[in-house]
């Protein structure tokens, strides 16, 4: 397969999701499998629909491959029509989605010339990545009735051509706090939600905020409205009132691998009901905080070092980005690793990936799935 060739034909296929692109990411999925109808022969194809006019596909070399590389088909949608031309200039190839993570599934396509056993490996291509993660979920329900035995490593081919081996979590919560109104010159007859809003913070903070091997958690409130909550519902801003009413949404940077969105939720109930607050939750996202263990990057290391005598640089996981395949690898009880060609610029017009990176990942990744 010729690199230059399958990115330029990779980025004019435009896979955002929204206005103006009714078949999202659709038109990859079907380029990936007339590529692996046509030249993969061995791989056993399963489509798998998870939402009108998208679908995921899972190219399998046997019923129980031992690693699977996870590539996400989407992209964010573009600033302008020009990105979807690939321009290359040197060793740099830039247009939308070349970094994230065009490049990375081209460096998944060309590691299967160098695998010995294609029986080893199993390749996802899945939509929603840049969006509410779809595609993901929908492979969380269906992949572990497709293979006979879990596998030992995921890997998403997406990083900055180092090994990223964890990544804090993500938590999102809709909170809405219920107080009691009262004069502000008698403010101890009522219960301040405002107020509440933030004892609220500050009691999370104190019990999770604490140094783990992915950082600390964190916690930001990324909006909040409060106010006196009149009778038609609305928010109304009283200057002699105490404020009953309060929204707020709280993002959480999760560093922990066994705390979730429903454990919080009913933490925050707690605490609320400890001030006599009303609470109600709806918890928007949930993404597992994950981290391999230190014997696999070890591991990983020494064998591109003594095959490749290339030395991995490790990315750092306390400030690493999320990446949805660790919500399937958690469902599937095995690590996940991130590694990738090189590149910069995501989400921007001046994306770009380096081109002898992509072909250098994947000889890095074909050695780390002949070694298991």
């Amino acid at each position: 397969m010729k690199l230059h060739k399958l990115l330029r034909d990779l980025v004019a296929l435009p896979s955002y999701v929204g206005p103006g692109n009714p078949r999202n990411e659709q038109i990859v999925y079907e380029y990936m499998f007339d590529l692996f109808r046509n030249k993969y022969k061995e791989f056993t194809l399963h489509s798998q629909r998870f939402s009108r006019n998208r679908t995921n596909l899972i190219c399998l070399g046997s019923t129980s491959p031992k690693v699977f590389l996870a590539c996400h088909m989407d992209t964010v949608p573009p600033s302008s029509s020009t990105q979807l031309n690939l321009n290359i200039s040197k060793d740099k190839a830039h247009g939308l989605g070349t970094k994230d993570m065009k490049g990375g599934i081209i460096s998944s396509l060309l590691s299967l010339e160098k695998i010995s056993d294609l029986t080893k490996i199993g390749l996802i291509f899945y939509g929603d990545e840049e969006y509410t993660q779809k595609g993901i979920h929908s492979l969380v329900s269906d992949l572990p009735k497709i293979i006979t035995r879990k596998p030992k490593l995921i890997i998403s081919p997406e990083s900055r051509f180092n090994l990223g081996y964890g990544a804090r979590g993500i938590i999102v919560l809709d909170l809405k706090i219920i107080g009691k109104k009262a004069h502000s010159a008698r403010p101890h007859e009522g219960n301040d939600a405002v107020k509440g809003t933030f004892f609220i913070i500050e009691a999370l903070e104190k019990k999770y905020v604490k140094h783990t091997s992915l950082g600390q958690t964190s916690f930001t409130i990324t909006k909040i409205k409060g106010g006196s909550l009149s009778y038609s519902g609305r928010v109304e801003n009283r200057h002699g009132t105490v404020p009953d009413y309060a929204k707020a949404t709280i993002s959480v940077r999760n560093s922990r691998t066994n705390l979730t969105g429903q454990q919080l939720s009913s933490l925050i109930h707690k605490i609320g009901a400890s001030r006599n607050l009303k609470i109600t939750t709806r918890i928007i996202s949930d993404y597992p905080a994950s981290i391999a263990s230190q014997n696999l990057v070890k591991s990983i290391s020494q064998v591109v070092y003594k095959t490749l005598s290339y030395k991995l640089e490790l990315g750092d996981p306390k400030l690493a980005g999320y990446n949805d395949a660790a919500i399937l690898a958690k469902a599937l009880n095995c690590p996940v690793i991130n590694f990738g060609p090189y590149g910069e610029g995501n989400h921007t017009v001046q994306e770009w990936v380096s081109l002898s990176s992509i072909e250098k990942a994947s000889e890095i990744l074909a050695e780390i799935v002949n070694s298991i």
